[in-house]
């Protein structure tokens, strides 16, 4: 018998390929937006350390300097406009991510789909080789006596040439 082959192997190798690379693409978007959280966190914390810096300036009791307390400000106003680009950023990421989930979906579902029509081949091309004669269980049939014979392929041939022929 010979082995069983599938036309669109090389499709679904390609598939294959192809949901190997997009998955990688996800990995390293994903590796991106973790970063991009990150560093976004990074500079709430610090302007959360400045923000407590300056209180403890006015609070103090001393003299103001209001030259430290205009770079506090400035240094505020500058964290508070890299906080709303690194929100953008973030928010850009993430519709990125969505993209490449929707395309690695669609590429697993093309490739289930291919494995699904190989298997239902395979198991076709299979199932044509148990039912040809000399194999398999075709059932049974009653002989002349009243007993129920078991068909198995080419068994049947003697009980036809016996009808056939009136010898065996």
């Amino acid at each position: 018998m010979k082995k069983f082959q599938f036309r669109l192997q090389v499709v679904l190798d390609i598939k294959e390929k192809l949901l190997e690379q997009k998955l990688l693409e996800l990995s390293k978007v994903q590796r991106g937006l973790q970063e991009a959280v990150d560093k976004q966190k990074t500079l709430e914390s610090y302007q959360l350390e400045i923000n407590q810096a300056l209180l403890r300036v006015f609070q103090s009791g001393n003299e103001l300097d209001l030259v430290e307390v205009q770079r506090y400000k400035d240094f505020i106003n500058k964290l508070i406009v890299d906080i709303s680009n690194q929100k953008v950023v973030v928010q850009n990421i993430t519709k990125l991510l969505e993209i490449k989930r929707a395309e690695v979906n669609e590429v697993l579902k093309e490739k289930k789909v291919l494995e699904k029509l190989k298997e239902n081949q395979q198991k076709k091309y299979y199932q044509e080789f148990e039912n040809i004669p000399g194999s398999g269980d075709y059932g049974t049939y009653t002989d002349y006596d009243g007993n129920e014979v078991p068909i198995n392929g080419l068994g049947i041939v003697p009980y036809f040439m016996w009808n056939v022929t009136g010898e065996m």
